[in-house]
């Protein structure tokens, strides 16, 4: 026998007994009783305890790490949006070039959306040229859920290797666009190399020179090369901010405190937007207090049809009850199809947890809609009347940040 057929066999004896591999940092025992750690935390449902052996893991620094990490955040019924950042976190720190290739692996892996995510926000915190590389690869995949996570980690990293990838992705986007896709690509674009080009031939061009060259060249500030991109197109506003996206899931609160001049101002500006949406995009509206009221269940066409249709609905909304915001964003995300959410409120969310008793905190409404939407990468858009840094301000604008939209305060 060889030695180098002698050495694998040894690791594969070692790998079949429960061994640890000869890179990974913690011995037999260790690894064992943190994955103890980590079943006992998912039984008893203990957050803490489950972020402090995801953070152990990291010490691993290994491909069974990594797998385990990605295992235990795919099925975790505890907080969803701390295990998962604790999850991204832990896969970041872990730079072996075992680690590291699993992570790859994984990011590209067909199956559930959620892993290749998990892995991709991971590899957004990490500096090295092979997961660069990575997230352009990433650029392949057909699911918009994870072209738009890999697309705002390129934003992140501004990274050359992550260029051919964009180049290919635009090309794709010319045949059958995508304008949620689309304005985070020309963003990556124009913020990792400077450039703007219409042509996608100029692109080749270009990156082929650059390649050789190594050095990229502003040729402008990144928002008047974004004008120049996006020049012609005028996507519609709600209370002056532009709704990028052609998926949209308007949702409006009509609590009794919306009686007056709010719900007026609201229902001549989703008029408004609702006109001025493109013929590609597609729509619904949702409004809800006490109730969820949504004029479709699914996304309509922008037809004029059904335009006239939607206003009507929208004409007819009367303010009264409580504000059951929560409730309105679980059933929002339910919208086949989607990518986008309005959220329009003037009051803190209220509702009761399914005891009848206790009311959702803001931290858990947020908890868990970060979880929901880790999977899905939608972008929500929150519209507040009130105060500036008012209670209500603050709720709406983390709502916003953590789920990659904008917070608007209406006067």
């Amino acid at each position: 026998m060889t030695t180098t057929r002698a050495l694998f066999s040894l690791f594969l004896c070692l790998v079949l007994l429960g061994g640890a591999p000869a890179w990974a940092k913690l011995d037999k025992k260790e690894f064992g009783k943190l994955k103890k750690q980590l079943k006992f935390a998912q039984a008893k449902g203990d957050t803490a305890l489950l972020v402090e052996a995801l953070e152990g893991l990291a010490k691993d620094d290994s491909d069974r790490a990594v797998g385990l990490v990605l295992k235990v955040a795919a099925v975790t019924k505890v907080d969803k949006a701390k295990v998962y950042a604790a999850a991204e976190s832990a896969l970041s720190e872990m730079g072996s070039a075992e680690a590291t290739a699993e992570l790859i692996k994984f990011a590209s892996k067909r199956g559930p959306s959620l892993i290749n995510i998990l892995a991709i926000n991971a590899m957004a915190q990490r500096e090295d040229g092979a997961t660069a590389k990575a997230l352009g690869e990433a650029l392949s995949d057909k699911r918009p859920e994870v072209l738009r996570a890999a697309l705002r980690a390129i934003r992140l990293r501004k990274a050359g290797e992550c260029v051919p990838g964009m180049i290919d992705l635009l090309e794709k986007m010319e045949k059958h666009p995508d304008a949620l896709i689309l304005g985070d690509l020309r963003r990556a674009l124009i913020e990792t190399t400077g450039k703007w080009f219409d042509v996608i031939e100029d692109w080749r061009k270009y990156w082929k020179h650059e390649s050789h060259e190594g050095k990229r060249v502003m040729t402008g500030s990144a928002k008047e090369l974004l004008k120049t991109a996006e020049r012609g197109k005028k996507p519609p506003k709600f209370f002056g901010t532009e709704i990028r996206s052609e998926r949209i899931v308007f949702v409006i609160d009509v609590s009794g405190s919306m009686e007056g001049d709010r719900l007026k101002k609201s229902k001549e500006q989703l008029t408004k937007c609702i006109n001025g949406l493109d013929a590609r995009s597609s729509f619904t509206v949702m409004c809800y207090s006490s109730q969820i009221r949504p004029w479709n269940s699914k996304l309509q066409p922008a037809n004029p049809k059904n335009k006239a249709k939607a206003i009507s609905f929208v004409e007819t909304l009367q303010a009264n009850g409580n504000t059951r915001t929560r409730g309105a964003l679980v059933q929002a995300f339910e919208t086949l199809g989607a990518d986008t959410i309005v959220l329009l409120s003037d009051g803190m969310p209220t509702g009761t947890k399914p005891n009848g008793k206790d009311v959702y905190s803001e931290d858990e409404i947020l908890g868990e809609v970060a979880g929901i939407n880790k999977t899905k990468q939608w972008e929500i858009h929150t519209f507040g009347f009130g105060q500036k840094g008012g209670t209500l301000a603050d709720f709406m604008e983390a709502l916003a940040k953590q789920n990659h939209g904008k917070f608007t305060r209406i006067e």
